[in-house]
C-alpha cells in the first residue's frame, strides 16, 4: 500500500519521534510512505521508513523554500516536484490510506483539501492521530461544520500510531 502522512514541519521532540516510529512501522509492514518531503514530521517519517528498508516518496513544490527546510529532506527515496499546493495534494492523495499526525496550519490546509477531495469522490480513508486532532474533530462536530453521519464516514480517529491496526 501507499500510505500518505501529513504532519507539521516544526514538531516537538515527541512529535518527531512519533513520526519516525510511524515511518518505521510503514516500512516494516512492507508499505510505501508518501509525504510532503520537507523537514519536521516529513523528515522523521522518511528517515524511519528508509532506515528500516522502506521507500519514502516526497512530494514537493517547485521553487518552494520554507523556514524549516530549504530543500527536500535527505531521507527520501524519490522526490516528485509539483507546480503548486493543489497539484501537490492531488499527488499526495494518490494513495491507499492517509494518516494525519498533529500539525499546524499547513497540516490543516492539507487535511481539509484532502477531506473535501475524498468526500467528493466518495471513497478514501483518513486516520486522525492524537488528542489535538480529536479536539479538532469534536469542535467541527459540535459547531456543525461537518455532518457527523455524512462526513465522518471517511474519517477514523485513533489515540496513537500503535492503534493503526493495518500496521501491526
Amino acid at each position: 500500500m501507499i500510505i500518505t502522512v501529513f504532519g507539521t514541519g516544526s514538531p516537538t521532540k515527541e512529535g518527531y519521534k512519533e513520526a519516525y516510529e510511524l515511518g518505521k512501522k510503514i516500512a516494516k509492514a512492507g508499505h510505501i510512505l508518501k509525504n510532503g518531503g520537507y523537514g519536521g514530521t516529513m523528515e522523521a517519517a522518511a528517515k524511519g521508513a528508509t532506515e528500516n528498508g522502506g521507500k519514502a516518496i516526497g512530494v514537493c513544490i517547485k521553487g518552494h523554500a520554507i523556514a524549516y527546510a530549504k530543500k527536500p529532506n535527505d531521507f527520501l527515496s524519490e522526490v516528485i516536484i509539483k507546480e503548486n499546493l493543489t497539484e501537490r495534494v492531488n499527488e499526495l492523495l494518490k494513495n491507499d490510506i492517509l494518516i494525519v499526525l498533529e500539525g499546524k496550519i499547513g497540516t490543516l490546509e492539507e487535511l481539509f483539501k484532502a477531506w473535501v477531495e475524498i468526500y467528493s469522490k466518495g471513497k478514501g480513508k483518513i486516520y486522525l492521530v492524537g488528542k489535538k486532532n480529536k479536539k479538532l474533530l469534536d469542535f467541527l462536530i459540535k459547531e456543525n461544520f461537518i455532518n457527523k453521519d455524512e462526513h465522518l464516514k471517511f474519517i477514523e480517529y485513533v489515540d496513537t500510531i500503535d492503534d493503526l491496526e493495518f500496521l501491526k
